[in-house]
C-alpha cells in the first residue's frame, strides 16, 4: 500500500470501488480525494484544489486534454461504467504535466477483454410523478440507462481487443426544496387591452425547478486496443450529444410555450502508439483531437434569427409583435407588486452558437540506464480554434426597429458579443473579429533516480503559450470609428509567454512500510480564455467608459504562475490499512482581475474598467487520508483536509460592478484595487468524507446474504467564507426581489462563514446468478437524512432563510400595503427559491445485468 517511488499527493479510486460507491460522474469521484471541495460561491463555483481558482484545474480523458479552456471545467463527460480509474495529482506532479495550476484529474477508460463481456444497466427515479410527495420523498424525473461489450475483435485472437458503452440520460427537473406556491386573484398593475385589470392566479407544483425543461443526452465511449508486439496502438474516443428544452421558471408562467432549447455535442479522439524497441527504453506518441459545438435557439424559429423580431414570421406562431416605436416598457408584462410576468408570445430570449476544438500531439520516450536512472523526455503541442456568436432580444428589437441603423450602429448600441463570426453568423477566419487560435506548446526532461532507500525526480519544462488575444495600442487614448467601433489600428497581438519551471520531489523509505517524500515545483497556466475573448462591439462599449460592467475584457493578459511546496508522510499499518499525511503551502501569482484604467486628457472616451494581472494568493493545508483494504467484509476510507486560502480576490468576475466597492480613491484620483490577504470565497477551512463498504462475497453468509453489499457514503465541509453587510444599506438587487444583494459591509472582509453542511448517501444492492447472467438489483438514496444544509447565506442577516428585507422599514411598509399575499410571494420568489440549500434527498432503483 505505500510505493516507494511516490514523489508527490496522487489519488485513485479504480472502477471496483466506482461500481460499489453511489457516486456516478467523475467530478464527484474526483471530490472523495483530499485538498478538494466543491464551491457555491457566486462567480467562483466549480471544483477547488488546494486553493485555487476553479479554472486551474485541467481534466484529461485518456490523454486528451478535455478542460473547457473558455471558462474552466469539464469539457467532457466519461460514462461511470465506462472508467477503470480516476486519478486527482493535486499538487508536487513531475515536468511532464503543464497547464494546471492547482490540480490534474485524469480518467482512464476501460479496454477490451479476452472474453467477451456484455453489461446492461438500468437506473432510474421516475418511480411517481414529479411534484407529487410519495413516502416523504419525491421524484424528479431521472432516468439513466447504459450498456458496455468487451472481448476480441477477431474470436479467439487476443491481439485485437475492443471496448465500447453507450448510456442514455433524461430528466425533467432537479432536484430542489421548492415548496408550492399556490396564490389566488392576485391584480396586475398594468392596463390591459380593454383598458382595465387582469386577475391572475399563481401556482406553481413543489420541487419542480422549470417546467417544460426536459432534456436527455446521448454518450458513446470506445477504444480498440492492436497489440502488434512490439507495436502496440490504441485508438479511442467520446461522444456526447445533449438536447434539452431551457424551460422556464415563474416569471414565464404565461408564455409557457416560448421556450428555446439548446443542443450541441462534445468529442474527443485519440490514436496512441507505443514502440517497445528493448526491455528497457519505450516511446509513446499520442495524437488528440477535441471538438465542441453547441447552440440554443427559440423553437419555432431555429436558426432563422433575424425572423427573431419579425412580426409578420411571429403571426405564422399566433404571436403578436410589438409595434414598432414602442419601448420596452409597454405593458407586454403582467405587472403584480414588485415582479413581472411575461404575458403569451414574448419572445423567450437570444440566439447563440459557440464552437471550441482542438488537434494535438504528444510525444514521450523512456530509457533506464541500469538500476538507478530512469530518463524521459517528450513534448505537446495543440492549437484551438474558437468561434462565439450571440444575438440579444434588445438587438433584435433595434434590427427590426431601426432598419436604416448600420450593423456598426446596431453593434455598438446593444452589445453583442461574437467572434469567429461575421455580423450574420458566418465564419470568418481573419482580423480582429476572427476566430482565435491559441497555441500551447510544451517540452520536458526529468531523471527519475533510484536508490535503495532514497529516490529523487529531477525535471525541468519549458512551456510555450500564444493566447492569441489582443493587446490595445494605447489604454489611455483609444480611436474609434464613426460608428463606434475600436478601430482595427489600434490592436495588436498579446505577446507570447516562454517560461521554463523546474519541479524536484524525493522520498525516502524510513522502513518497507513507511515513506517521506516532499516536492517542490512551479507550474504556469494561462487564464481561462473567456478573460480574453469577446467580441468588438462589446469590448468597444466597455471601453468608452461610464460604466462598470460585470463582464470587462482583460487586454494582454499574461499566463498565471504558481510555486507549490508539498510534503508527505506514508504509513502501512499491518496488511490493509494504509495512512497518508501531507502538507502544502502554495504562492499564486498574476491571478486575473478587475482594474481601473485612467484616460488621456485628450481622450474622447473616459475612463474604463478592464481585467488584469493583479491579484495573488497564498494557500495553505494538511491533508490526511486512511485506506483499509476489504478485511473481512469490510472496505473504507477516509479522507480530511484542513485549508487555509487567502488572496486579494476569489474570481475575475467578483470585484466588478458592486463589488467595486472594495476600491479606495488614491492619489491623482485614481482607484486601486485590495494589496492585503482576505479569505477567498471558496476558503472552507474544514472537508472531508468518509465511506464505508460492506458486503458478503459469493457462498458467503447463507443463500440471503450471499453477494449481499451496503456502501455508507458521508461528506461534511466547513462554511465558506463571506461578509456581512448591513441590511438599511443592501439595494435588495435592481428590484424589490433579486438574490443578488449589495450593501455597505459591517465587518472585515471575509470574516463571516456559512454553516457547516453534512450529507449520507447510502447504496444497498443484492446479486443473484440467473443462469450465465450475474444480476445486480441495487437502490440508491442520496442525502439519506434529507439534510436541508445552508451552502449560502444572505450577506444581511447571515441566514438561507431570510434575506432580511421584510425587516427592513421599506420591507414592512411594502407588506403592510399589499398583504399577506404578498408577503408569502416574496418569502417564495426570493429565499424560498434562491438555491441557498443543497440537493433534498433523492431515490434511485435500479438493475444491472453482467453476462
Amino acid at each position: 500500500m505505500v510505493q516507494k517511488n511516490t514523489t508527490s499527493s496522487v489519488s485513485s479510486i479504480t472502477s471496483e470501488e466506482i461500481k460499489n460507491l453511489p457516486l456516478r460522474s467523475v467530478a464527484d469521484l474526483a471530490l472523495l480525494s483530499t485538498g478538494i471541495v466543491y464551491s457555491n460561491a457566486a462567480n467562483a463555483s466549480g471544483i477547488v484544489i488546494r486553493g485555487g481558482r476553479p479554472d486551474e484545474v485541467a481534466y484529461y480523458v485518456d490523454g486528451v486534454q478535455t478542460t473547457n479552456k473558455l471558462g474552466g471545467g469539464e469539457g467532457t463527460y466519461v460514462i461511470a461504467n465506462a472508467v477503470e480509474e480516476v486519478q486527482v495529482l493535486a499538487g508536487g506532479y513531475s515536468a511532464e504535466y503543464g497547464g494546471a495550476n492547482s490540480g490534474i484529474i485524469k480518467t482512464t477508460m476501460k479496454t477490451g477483454t479476452s472474453n467477451y463481456k456484455v453489461g446492461v444497466e438500468l437506473r432510474t427515479d421516475s418511480w411517481a410523478k414529479p411534484g407529487k410527495e410519495v413516502l416523504k420523498t419525491y421524484s424528479y424525473g431521472r432516468n439513466d440507462y447504459s450498456a458496455q461489450v468487451s472481448g476480441p475483435v477477431i474470436p479467439g485472437d487476443n491481439k485485437y481487443r475492443f471496448f465500447l458503452a453507450g448510456q442514455y440520460l433524461s430528466s425533467v427537473t432537479s432536484p430542489n426544496w421548492y415548496p408550492e406556491l399556490n396564490i389566488k386573484g392576485v391584480v396586475d398593475n398594468n392596463v390591459n387591452s380593454q383598458g382595465g385589470h387582469d386577475t391572475l392566479d399563481i401556482y406553481w407544483p413543489a420541487r419542480i425547478a422549470g417546467k417544460n425543461d426536459f432534456d436527455y443526452q446521448f454518450r458513446i465511449n470506445g477504444n480498440v486496443l492492436l497489440d502488434l508486439k512490439p507495436f502496440q496502438v490504441r485508438i479511442g474516443g467520446t461522444h456526447r450529444y445533449i438536447n434539452f428544452n431551457n424551460g422556464y421558471f415563474v416569471g414565464n408562467l404565461f408564455n409557457g410555450d416560448r421556450i428555446t432549447k439548446t443542443e450541441g455535442y462534445e468529442q474527443t479522439g485519440n490514436i496512441k502508439l507505443t514502440h517497445f524497441l528493448t526491455s528497457t527504453t519505450f516511446y509513446n506518441i499520442n495524437f488528440n483531437l477535441y471538438n465542441r459545438y453547441q447552440h440554443t435557439y427559440d423553437k419555432d424559429y431555429k436558426f432563422d434569427w433575424p425572423a427573431y423580431g419579425d412580426s409578420i414570421a411571429a403571426a405564422k406562431y399566433g404571436y403578436t409583435m410589438r409595434s414598432l416605436g414602442v419601448t420596452w416598457t409597454d405593458p407586454n408584462v403582467y405587472a403584480i407588486w414588485d415582479w413581472t410576468f411575461n404575458r403569451y408570445g414574448t419572445r423567450p430570449g437570444n440566439f447563440s452558437k459557440v464552437k471550441q476544438s482542438y488537434i494535438g500531439a504528444t510525444f514521450d520516450f523512456t530509457h533506464q540506464i541500469g538500476v538507478t536512472h530512469e530518463i524521459k523526455l517528450g513534448g505537446e503541442y495543440s492549437r484551438y480554434t474558437f468561434r462565439s456568436y450571440a444575438w440579444s432580444n434588445g438587438t433584435l428589437n433595434q434590427v427590426r426597429s431601426n432598419p436604416d441603423d448600420t450593423w456598426g450602429m446596431i453593434a455598438v448600441s446593444q452589445r453583442p458579443s461574437y467572434y469567429g463570426y461575421d455580423f450574420f453568423g458566418n465564419n470568418l477566419d481573419e482580423g480582429v473579429d476572427g476566430a482565435k487560435h491559441p497555441v500551447f506548446a510544451a517540452a520536458y526532461i526529468q531523471d527519475k533516480i533510484e536508490f535503495s532507500d532514497i529516490v529523487l525526480n529531477i525535471g525541468l519544462r519549458y512551456d510555450y503559450i500564444d493566447s492569441d488575444g489582443w493587446d490595445l495600442v494605447d489604454k489611455t487614448n483609444v480611436k474609434f470609428t464613426s460608428d463606434g467601433l475600436i478601430r482595427d489600428d489600434q490592436f495588436k497581438k498579446t505577446e507570447t509567454s516562454n517560461t521554463i519551471s523546474p519541479r524536484i520531489g524525493f522520498s525516502f523509505a524510513l522502513t518497507d512500510k513507511t515513506v517521506f517524500y516532499a516536492a517542490w515545483g512551479r507550474f504556469v497556466q494561462q487564464s481561462k480564455l473567456r478573460d480574453i475573448y469577446l467580441g468588438r462591439p462589446y469590448v468597444s462599449r466597455v471601453v468608452t467608459g461610464g460604466n462598470a460592467y460585470a463582464d470587462p475584457i482583460g487586454f494582454g493578459i499574461k499566463p498565471e504562475k504558481t510555486t507549490q511546496y508539498d510534503v508527505g508522510f506514508k504509513q502501512q499499518i499491518g496488511d490493509n490499512l494504509g495512512v497518508d499525511i501531507s502538507a502544502y503551502y502554495k504562492d499564486i501569482k498574476d491571478q486575473v482581475t478587475a482594474g481601473f484604467q485612467p484616460s488621456a486628457p485628450t481622450a474622447s472616451h473616459q475612463s474604463y474598467y478592464m481585467l488584469e494581472n493583479a491579484d495573488f494568493s497564498t494557500t495553505k493545508g494538511i491533508e490526511l487520508k486512511v485506506n483499509l483494504r476489504r478485511t473481512e467484509r469490510i472496505a473504507a476510507q477516509l479522507s480530511y483536509t484542513y485549508s487555509d486560502a487567502r488572496g486579494t480576490g476569489s474570481a475575475t468576475r467578483y470585484s466588478t460592478r458592486f463589488y467595486l466597492i472594495w476600491q479606495a480613491p488614491t492619489y491623482g484620483g485614481e482607484f486601486q484595487m485590495p494589496t492585503f490577504l482576505m479569505p477567498l470565497l471558496f476558503n472552507y477551512p474544514h472537508s472531508g468524507s468518509m465511506w464505508i463498504d460492506y458486503r458478503f462475497g459469493e457462498n458467503d453468509g447463507g443463500p440471503i446474504l450471499s453477494q449481499l453489499g451496503m456502501n455508507l457514503l458521508f461528506r461534511f465541509n466547513s462554511g465558506r467564507s463571506y461578509t456581512r453587510i448591513d441590511p438599511t444599506t443592501s439595494d435588495y438587487g435592481a428590484s424589490e426581489g433579486s438574490a443578488q444583494h449589495h450593501g455597505v459591509p459591517i465587518e472585515p472582509y471575509g470574516t463571516s462563514k456559512t454553516p457547516w453542511a453534512y450529507t449520507f448517501d447510502l447504496t444497498i444492492d443484492k446479486t443473484v446468478k440467473i443462469g450465465p447472467v450475474s444480476t445486480n438489483f441495487y437502490v440508491t438514496i442520496y442525502n439519506l437524512l434529507n439534510s436541508k444544509n445552508e451552502i449560502n447565506v444572505y450577506a444581511e442577516t447571515g441566514s438561507g432563510y431570510d434575506d432580511g428585507y421584510l425587516s427592513t422599514a421599506k420591507g414592512q411598509a411594502a407588506a403592510q400595503r399589499n398583504g399577506a399575499k404578498y408577503v408569502e410571494m416574496y418569502k417564495w420568489m426570493n429565499y424560498l427559491t434562491a438555491g441557498m440549500f443543497n440537493s433534498p434527498r433523492e431515490v434511485y432503483f435500479g438493475i444491472r445485468l453482467d453476462f
